[in-house]
């Protein structure tokens, strides 16, 4: 395809961006519209054309379309205005959002603001919590794929990983089972390198573009632990020890110690806003409200601990009189039919779920009163694949030894799930962000070609308090039909 040339009989191409082996990417005008608008045409090349291939490529062309029509409805992501397919070549047609990458802004040598960051975090999060919402991973967030519009300054969100595994897969269809490992060097964590990307995957993305912003160094220019291979940028900034917690987190190797979505990570970035705005809040309350009050409250005290402290006498000590009442737990009942699976948890449990067809989290389950490290928590993990319990097995036990800082397998061992044949593994390591010891008890069987995964983590002291319903009820209620 050439500039001048129109395809599909409406889109005249005008500039080519750029493209590689499996796609290029041009600016193309739409003749059908009235002021011939701007639009941004994918073109993407299969490298097979036999009949079997391209049959596979455009069934996984008009899903991953489908996905991406979904996503353009939020007003930071481009819209899909159409796609087809000509002379056996696919086409993806988008808005033109006209305006600059991130990249022109993010430099080597320039160090952003903490104030700036967090503005920063908080609308990238905000159009990412939309994405993982639908279940979608974008796969490839980096500067050069968050546009700022020129008319408005509001970040897009653009070029989302499903186009390049459509690439990739159109350009050898006979392996559509396997996911590419898409991304970018620096932005990308170690699971999404390996071809198993997760929503938390997303979330290192946006904390390695923080750290980029605040230091004005390239991730993958920054040192990292020679032991557990996390970045090291502490040194190169100047910012609260809040916001490099939170970022901390954010980058994590081990994706189990992120935030596990846009949602969790955008909580967390507006409690800092909030927490910095109540600090100087409170810090007029206490200069000019607090002595006022408490100059009532002097005046007061005496007349109203006269009329008071014999009825409180009275309340407490009935309180102290009532026998403790046992608190009965009933089941609620988790069923996910497109994984042919039924769980059950307890009511005083939460269960959030993270459905997505190209991650294999399905769901986590934690106690309604869990503390701020989001522990203890089950999640459930369901992977597509075809291999055996052996090779499975000892896949999981390299990637849980090669993922943990300082871990220490107690017990390795065959078991049950779900009335299948399974394996048992629990070992402790130590969690990097807080550094607290953590015992994991993860418990997995194959059928139907997928992976069943049910991981329980707590901090060490407190492993056992919940074990029991984690045990006695989430696990051993796991029905595979």
């Amino acid at each position: 395809m050439t500039v001048g040339k129109t395809i599909a009989g409406r889109y005249y191409i005008v500039t080519h961006l750029g493209g590689g082996a499996f796609g290029q990417t041009y600016i193309a005008r739409d003749l059908q519209l009235p002021n011939k608008d701007h639009c941004l045409i994918k073109q993407l090349k299969p490298l097979n054309t036999d009949s079997n291939s391209l049959k596979a490529a455009r069934r996984l062309f008009k899903t991953e379309a489908k996905v991406l029509n979904h996503l353009g409805t939020h007003p930071q992501i481009p819209r899909l205005l159409a796609y087809f397919e000509q002379d056996r070549e696919f086409y993806l047609v988008e808005d033109f959002i006209e305006g600059k990458p991130l990249t022109e802004e993010i430099k080597p040598g320039k160090r952003w603001e903490e104030s700036e960051v967090i503005d920063l975090l908080e609308e990238i999060l905000q159009v990412l919590e939309f994405v993982h919402q639908q279940g979608v991973i974008h796969r490839d967030i980096k500067p050069a794929n968050l546009m700022r519009r020129k008319k408005d300054g509001k970040i897009f969100l653009i070029d989302f990983g499903a186009v390049k595994q459509i690439s990739t897969h159109i350009a050898d269809a006979a392996q559509i089972n396997y996911t590419v490992g898409i991304g970018t060097k620096g932005y990308m964590p170690p699971e999404q390198a390996r071809g198993r990307p997760r929503l938390a995957s997303d979330i290192y993305a946006v904390g390695a573009i923080a750290i980029q912003a605040l230091t004005g160094i390239m991730p993958y220019e920054l040192p990292e632990n020679p032991k557990t291979g996390q970045v090291m940028w502490h040194d190169s900034s100047n910012i609260s020890s809040e916001l490099t917690k939170v970022l901390d987190k954010m980058v994590q190797m081990d994706f189990i110690q992120r935030y596990r979505n846009a949602t969790e990570a955008l909580a967390a970035i507006r409690n800092l806003k909030y927490t910095k705005t109540s600090i100087t809040e409170s810090s007029w309350r206490r200069e000019f409200v607090i002595p006022s009050i408490a100059v009532v409250i002097t005046a007061t005290f005496g007349l109203a601990s006269w009329i008071l402290m014999p009825r409180f006498g009275e309340l407490f000590q009935s309180n102290l009189e009532k026998p403790a009442q046992p608190e009965i737990i009933n089941n609620l009942t988790y069923e996910n039919p497109a994984y042919a699976l039924k769980i059950k948890y307890p009511e005083n449990w939460h269960l959030y779920r993270e459905e997505n067809p190209i991650s294999a989290s399905i769901a986590r389950i934690a106690p309604k009163q869990s503390n701020s490290e989001n522990l203890p928590e089950v999640i459930i993990d369901v992977e597509n694949l075809n291999i055996s319990l052996e090779q499975y097995t000892d896949s999981s036990i390299t990637e849980i030894i090669e993922n943990n800082p300082e871990v220490k397998i107690i017990d390795s061992r065959p078991t049950s799930l779900g009335e299948n044949d399974g394996h048992l593994v629990i070992y402790t390591s130590k969690d990097p962000y807080t550094n607290l010891k953590i015992r994991s008890m993860q418990v997995w069987t194959l059928k139907h070609n997928r992976a069943y995964v049910i991981t329980y983590r707590a901090e060490e002291k407190r492993y056992n308090e919940f074990f029991p319903p984690v045990r006695d009820v989430i696990i051993n209620s796991l029905e595979i039909n």
